[in-house]
């Protein structure tokens, strides 16, 4: 995230969610959530960790932020938040002994890095003993940073393991959107929308002139340009408006449908072009792929 000096959690949308998050929960629909004691997700700070996990989803949901090198443990008595100094100050509306309404007191944590934080890790720890012995967490989501590991090494001393993947259940959660992220889900789809068009004529234009453009250029400009005044008019917000990664171009009978392929350095083939982009906007994305 950005100067978390100078932002704070916004306070209603948290409250609101994480009301909905105990509800869920707690009310016995989902029969693999309602049978964990306590969750328990750790982000971690990992360069090629994955920007399409179930935590930063869930980090997007909650916060509208993604904090990495963060630890968040929910028990059916408290909310536990672990951070450093200045995410700390992000979560100072929200950190309150009392419950409010469905929500539990919520309890912040500051980073400790003269022992590593292992007193904070085995207060955490105690905390979950506490709380019972079924513990969830996103079984796929793994992180090596130092934080992650020092979190992982008090849980396999304290005889902690997380056995109940609470994937899908999240899955369905956070599938059930609220008036305001639909209308950011909309912005989303149209930015991509807006981009979809601008690359549909250039790839025209260069067909039509028979141009000689590397797949990799074009992906380049593509990107460059899906952000600004003149493709996306009113929506080019730069604070609010992103590219979720460089678009993908592939042509020439070589294809690979996968988010993780790239731009090869080989010139556009005038035959079928199939292009995959993606537009961000405020955490919201949207993508498409054509040809």
């Amino acid at each position: 995230m950005g100067d978390t000096k100078k932002v704070t959690i916004n306070k209603e949308i948290f409250l609101k969610r994480i009301a909905k998050l105990y509800d869920y929960w707690n009310n016995g629909n989902d029969e693999n959530l309602s049978k964990v004691d306590a969750l328990v997700f750790m982000v971690g700070n990992d360069d090629d960790a994955s920007q399409y996990s179930k935590s930063n989803a869930l980090q997007i949901w909650l916060y509208n932020y993604e904090l990495n090198d963060m630890l968040a443990i929910f028990t059916k008595n408290t909310v536990y938040f672990l951070a450093s100094s200045r995410k700390a100050l992000f979560f100072q509306p929200v950190g309150n002994e009392e419950p409010t309404g469905l929500v539990p007191p919520v309890v912040v944590f500051t980073r400790e890095k003269s022992d590593k934080d292992k007193a904070n890790f085995i207060k955490l720890v105690e905390k979950l003993k506490e709380s019972g012995s079924s513990f969830g967490h996103f079984a796929k989501d793994s992180y090596s940073s130092d934080f992650a590991k020092g979190w992982n090494s008090i849980m396999e001393e304290y005889g902690i393991k997380l056995t109940v993947d609470v994937s899908i259940s999240f899955a369905h959660l956070l599938s059930e959107k609220d008036d305001t992220e639909v209308e950011l889900c909309r912005k989303a789809a149209q930015a991509s929308v807006n981009a979809w068009s601008y690359a549909r004529k250039k790839i025209i234009d260069i067909i039509d002139q028979a141009k000689k453009v590397k797949h990799s250029r074009f992906a380049e400009d593509i990107e460059k340009a899906m952000t600004t005044v003149q493709v996306q008019q009113r929506l080019a917000d730069n604070s609010n408006l992103e590219s979720c990664y460089t678009p993908i171009i592939q042509s020439g009978g070589e294809y690979i449908l996968k988010l993780s392929a790239e731009s090869n350095d080989k010139l556009i083939h005038y035959g079928t072009i199939i292009c995959s982009l993606g537009a961000r906007y405020q955490v919201n994305d949207s993508f498409i792929t054509f040809d």
